[in-house]
């Protein structure tokens, strides 16, 4: 989708440090030309919705992701780039109620900052596993689904390494809707 180029964060914190962005734009881009430039037919994925998504991640980190840059901006002095800055404990009775300390409950490590296109960009990419999973389950003999942001490090109700909706559960929840185990 070309929805992923909304999800550009500059850098993340690697050692200590503030680094460039591994997972890139232009890592996608270069994906997608050599997969035309070898032949293979690339497609848009359709528009599958929320159910395939909410039937794997938590209403409330759901709501988190696409509300929470949006809060965030609107904290004095707030950088574009939400990188946590501190981690509320998991074993709390509840989440933090603020925006800072939700950024710290829902994103798990310091690789996976949240800009204004994060949520767009995530959904998206769940929405081509989505369609990679239907192409396959309706005859194709094989399908790619190139995901970015990717998602095999997210969790139910967390993000981490780079990734915010776990696209691999939620294509492999679809199929059990349609093809069992």
């Amino acid at each position: 989708s070309e929805a992923h180029a909304r999800h550009a964060p500059r850098e993340f914190l690697l050692r200590g440090n503030f680094a460039p962005m591994a997972e890139t734009v232009e890592r996608a881009e270069n994906l997608v030309r050599a997969a035309r430039e070898t032949g293979h037919r690339v497609v848009a994925p359709d528009d599958w919705g929320m159910a395939p998504i909410a039937a794997v991640h938590a209403v409330d980190y759901l709501e988190f992701l696409e509300t929470g840059h949006r809060r965030w901006m609107e904290l004095p002095g707030a950088n574009p780039e939400i990188h946590p800055h501190s981690f509320p404990g998991r074993h709390m009775r509840s989440r933090p109620e603020g925006i800072a300390g939700q950024v710290g409950f829902y994103i798990g490590d310091l690789s996976a900052p949240m800009v204004a296109g994060t949520w767009p960009a995530a959904v998206a990419s769940a929405h081509a596993a989505v369609q990679a999973t239907e192409l396959v389950l309706t005859g194709a003999p094989a399908a790619y689904a190139l995901c970015r942001p990717p998602g095999h490090h997210a969790f139910a109700d967390q993000a981490a390494g780079f990734c915010f909706l776990n696209n691999v559960a939620v294509a492999a929840q679809h199929a059990r809707g349609k093809a069992g185990r």
